[in-house]
């Protein structure tokens, strides 16, 4: 009897300790796995994009292969983030600080600049959180750029996880300096809504937008153009049989890789843009894309073939 007991006893003190065994092998493992967590980091790097600087250097075609955002263009820089940062998930945040871990040495936010000025386009990085000195905050990956007082501006978000708290600055892309964002009222006013109003007069806006779109599967806007998000938009475009292919055929080659065809802010004007346009994408040998002006009150339609004639029409048919 008692040798049965011992066996039993054995047989379960092995068991415990197997179990005991597992539970910490299991216990490593989910440590391993936090661990993880802490140090997994989120990447957003956009590699340099074709530039062409074209027609005295007033237009500018912005290609990215494998897709489209990360970029921001300007009048004298097209720009791109390069970003490495901690994925922040909840067992990270301190609840009495009511914070986010600060920025550690190996995190960076650099936006890295590409200079339209100077041939071969050099780059120039700018250092976010160099700049900002305090290591409290972080970088939002959305990316615009803004022109002002004859200068380029980057608008970040900075924001700290946990609390909401967020603050917005503006980064001055010539000198490489921070600016207070309160300073930038116009900011978040469209520069071509004036463009727009005129362009729409017998709703030759929409005519243009929706010839763009059928025919080459391109969005026409008042101061640029660029792709429709849909990869399946993008496959179909074919401008071949276009002015601009025969102008330009080493910018149309990236055509489905467009990321923005645009006149720089300083050189921009609404009758060279929209005469421009009619001209690049009307069929080749054609003068002009053929766009029609509707008469509200009778249906008539007239066909546009310049910003002059538009305003002309504009002139005799006032609302």
């Amino acid at each position: 009897m008692d040798k049965k007991i011992k066996i039993i006893f054995c047989i379960l003190l092995m068991t415990i300790v197997s179990a005991g065994f597992l539970l910490l092998r299991k216990s490593g493992q989910k440590q391993t796995q936090n661990n993880s967590k802490v140090l997994k980091y989120i990447d957003a790097k956009t590699e340099k994009p074709t530039i062409h600087l074209f027609d005295d250097n007033k237009f500018v075609f912005v290609a990215q292969k494998d897709g489209i955002g990360g970029i921001a263009f300007g009048q004298d820089y097209v720009s791109v983030l390069d970003v490495h940062q901690k994925e922040i998930n909840e067992s990270m945040i301190d609840r009495e600080k009511n914070g986010s871990p600060k920025i550690a040495k190996d995190e960076y936010f650099n936006i890295i600049s590409y200079d339209l000025n100077v041939s071969g386009f050099p780059s120039k990085k700018t250092e976010l959180y160099q700049l900002l000195g305090k290591k409290e905050y972080r970088g939002a990956y959305d990316i615009n750029q803004y022109y002002a007082d004859n200068k380029d501006y980057i608008p970040v978000t900075l924001y700290k996880v946990g609390n909401n708290e967020s603050k917005d600055i503006m980064v001055d892309i010539t000198n490489q300096k921070i600016e207070d964002f309160e300073n930038f009222e116009d900011y978040g006013k469209s520069p071509f809504s004036t463009a727009e109003q005129e362009m729409s007069k017998g709703n030759v806006y929409n005519n243009i937008r929706q010839a763009m779109k059928e025919k080459y599967h391109l969005k026409f806007t008042a101061g640029y153009i660029d792709t429709l998000l849909s990869k399946e938009d993008r496959e179909k475009i074919d401008i071949s049989n276009t002015n601009f292919a025969q102008d330009y055929p080493e910018m149309a080659k990236d055509i489905k890789n467009l990321a923005r065809l645009y006149m720089r802010p300083k050189q921009y004007s609404t009758k060279e843009w929209f005469d421009t346009v009619l001209h690049w994408f009307a069929p080749k040998g054609q003068d002009v894309l053929e766009v029609y002006a509707t008469d509200p009150n009778t249906g008539e339609k007239t066909q546009i073939k310049s910003y002059d004639e538009l305003m002309v029409w504009s002139a005799n048919h006032p609302e």
